[in-house]
């Protein structure tokens, strides 16, 4: 997966004062009269595209790229910017609300600059979190920035999010070969951990739905619309598993959604009920109508979906690792690596020595801490037993130091999506 950066613009320094270069910078953006125009591209951003939607879509864009443009000149220059994600291979959720049409996508960007240092690096993407969540407040839509330099192009791997990249962007602004330098992708390459990272994602969705419910944070319809879709991308999820192990995927969800038919389920529990929640999962992904599901009894859904993700996991784990495992502990303490790649041991211990602090454990604090993150997820997610929680609060390294199950709960999940993210 490509980690947007979505740290907040009031992340404060060593000595507590407020960023202000990145501050300033959003200043800057929102004052600025430079006038920018997007690369011409007359390909659809959405399926059933109106001349009112279009020109929606391309008003937010313009901002956003301003915004872009203005944040990273101080660093480099932007070599090109590129729209991706659903919008940009046109098919990104559109819906009408008060009579004028609202992305439910976020929009999704790739900015390409030159090589430069790493200190260099880490202040642009400090100062395009920053600009992130400004955007957001902005244009009422999340707006997730990666940034990436040539050779980080030319060395990334052929998973789902980088393969959709490659076959489905537009380069809004900028250098129209600017992502020349990646390998070609193969869909059918794609391999089975990538499954496993993204079962694991929507599982982080799957805990923030948790936490909401724990809070009874349910009453408002943008509340139930954010559960509604946290629910919808686990249904996606099993489906796109399928599709990765029959060597299937495509970054399409209409060509999906013609595939699934195709899939050999006959091993699966419940194999023809998953493929059905995943067309229907596609189908509100490129035509979005939420007013008959906030309706439904989201607890019992949730709950559903819970326990339909949990029993998947387990199979396709199974699957991968070619074992069983009696229990989700069992799971956490088996397989050190389940999430693909080691990466760097000293770069891992550090950022895990950052996050966690500093702890007896030299051999788990060298593996990424996404590691430790699913270890973490079945015992919060699929079984809070006691037993369960107080094992995780472990696992994150957090004093599990009340009884109210509910309340520890609310804090083993808050610990993980700050981790998480």
């Amino acid at each position: 997966m490509i980690r947007p950066v979505r740290d907040a613009c009031q992340s404060k320094s060593k000595k507590g004062m407020l960023a202000k270069p990145y501050c300033r910078s959003i200043i800057a953006v929102m004052e600025t009269t430079e006038k920018i125009s997007l690369n011409t591209d007359k390909s659809p951003f959405c399926l059933d595209e109106t001349r009112e939607i279009r020109e929606h879509i391309c008003n937010d864009l313009t901002v956003v790229v301003s915004g872009i443009l203005e944040t990273v000149r101080p660093f480099c220059p932007a070599t090109a910017i590129a729209l991706i994600g659903g919008f940009g291979r046109g098919e990104g959720g559109v819906i009408t609300r008060e009579g004028k049409p609202r992305p439910v996508n976020d929009y999704d960007l790739l900015v390409v600059v030159p090589r430069r240092s790493v200190f260099i690096r880490r202040r642009i993407r400090r100062a395009l979190a920053a600009l992130s969540a400004q955007l957001e407040t902005q244009l009422g839509v999340a707006v997730d920035l990666d940034m990436r330099d040539p050779a980080d192009l030319a060395a990334v791997p052929n998973i789902i999010a980088w393969y959709e990249v490659q076959v489905g962007n537009k380069i809004i602004w900028g250098d129209r070969d600017a992502l020349e330098p990646m390998p070609s992708m193969n869909p059918r390459g794609i391999p089975l951990w990538d499954g496993t990272l993204l079962l694991f994602n929507r599982a982080g969705g799957l805990l923030i739905a948790r936490r909401m419910l724990l809070q009874n944070q349910i009453e408002s319809p943008n509340d139930r619309v954010y559960l509604v879709i946290q629910l919808s991308k686990s249904a996606l999820a099993l489906g796109d598993c399928l599709l990765i192990r029959e060597g299937k995927y495509c970054a399409s969800y209409v060509e999906r959604a013609k595939r699934a038919d195709s899939l050999n389920v006959s091993d699966l529990p419940d194999g023809k009920d998953i493929i059905k929640q995943y067309k229907a999962a596609l189908a509100q992904k490129v035509r979005p109508d939420f007013a008959p599901l906030i309706e439904k009894d989201l607890r019992g859904w949730f709950e559903e979906t819970v326990a339909r993700h949990a029993a998947f996991f387990k199979w396709w784990e199974e699957q991968h690792w070619g074992r069983g495992f009696a229990t989700w502990r069992e799971y956490a303490e088996a397989v050190p690596l389940k999430l693909g790649e080691r990466g760097s041991r000293l770069k891992n211990c550090a950022a895990n020595i950052l996050r966690l602090g500093a702890a007896p454990e030299p051999r788990r604090y060298m593996l990424p801490l996404r590691e430790r993150l699913i270890d973490a997820m079945p015992l919060l997610l699929f079984e809070p037993t006691p037993d369960n929680l107080a094992r995780a609060a472990r696992i994150l390294r957090i004093p599990a130091n009340t009884t109210d199950q509910t309340r520890l709960q609310v804090e083993l999940i808050n610990r993980y999506v700050s981790l998480w993210h």
